[in-house]
């Protein structure tokens, strides 16, 4: 009996062992990281990048955030925020009134005619101009009404959505007229360390309907098509996950959970064993 229990605790340090050694050596399993731009060369320049149209350009739907301020501190409010009623012009039909200002701090609203509506000017085609021209034109407009009036124009509505292997998923407002891939994955923290850097999906509404584009982070191409580099308004970014890694690292997890449940069973065992013995 004695003979048989010391077999049983030789074979138990040496299964230990075993379980042990696989633990660490699984644990210690190194996954090797990619970089940015892998095809790069070291100190080099890419003239086929182009930004095309920087400055965006006002399209129907979108909401204008147009801020006066004046020697005419009064005369301001009637343009910063301030709804139109049906009334406020005669004979504007309900299409009209409702391209002025949405809401209270929401801004104009460009209606699908491409117009908007602001008070003492009327109506006002502005799908097709830039932020700069559309305050240009005010400025000058206004200048009947208002004493050195100076305008300020932004876009309310214009966002991109990210979701996927990302530190942050989320809505990112559009500060800048054109946002780069790179910087909303700044934004929003930069990828996760299961993302897939060569397989960024773009999916993009336009007229014709969806429009799918897969950019390659690992590669320098990415640079070399602006239209997608620089994204607009709607677009959704999906940051794939690396399937193949995550489902390693869950078998390796379970493999150390396991082993560790098994290696105390034999313990407590051994222990009863040497108290009843």
């Amino acid at each position: 009996m004695q003979s048989s229990f010391s077999a049983f605790k030789n074979y138990f340090y040496l299964f230990s062992f075993i379980i042990i050694a696989l633990c660490l050596f699984s644990s210690c399993r190194i996954v090797r990281p990619t970089a940015y731009f892998q095809t790069l060369n070291r100190d080099t320049s890419i003239n086929q990048f182009v930004s095309k149209d920087l400055e965006s350009k006002i399209v129907k739907n979108d909401i204008l955030a147009i801020s006066v301020s004046s020697l005419n501190k009064i005369e301001d409010e009637y343009y910063n925020g301030s709804s139109l009623s049906s009334s406020s012009s005669s004979g504007s039909s309900s299409s009209e009134v409702s391209s002025g200002s949405t809401s209270k701090g929401q801004g104009y609203a460009v209606d699908l005619d491409g117009n908007i509506q602001i008070h003492n000017l009327g109506k006002l085609h502005v799908e097709g101009m830039t932020r700069k021209q559309l305050k240009d034109s005010l400025e000058i407009d206004l200048l009947p009404y208002l004493k050195d009036p100076i305008v300020t124009i932004n876009f309310s509505n214009r966002r991109i959505t990210i979701l996927g292997e990302i530190q942050k998923p989320q809505v990112i407002q559009m500060q800048e007229e054109q946002m780069s891939l790179l910087d909303i994955l700044a934004l929003s923290g930069d990828i996760t360390l299961n993302a897939l850097k060569k397989n960024i999906l773009v999916v993009r509404t336009t007229p014709k309907g969806k429009t799918f584009k897969h950019m390659d982070l690992e590669n320098e191409s990415v640079f070399k098509d602006s239209s997608w580099y620089y994204l607009q308004s709607g677009d959704i970014v999906y940051v794939e996950p690396n399937i193949k890694k995550m489902v390693d690292e869950q078998r390796i997890a379970r493999f150390q959970q396991d082993a560790g449940i098994i290696s105390l069973l034999l313990t407590t065992i051994v222990l009863v064993l040497e108290i009843t013995r």
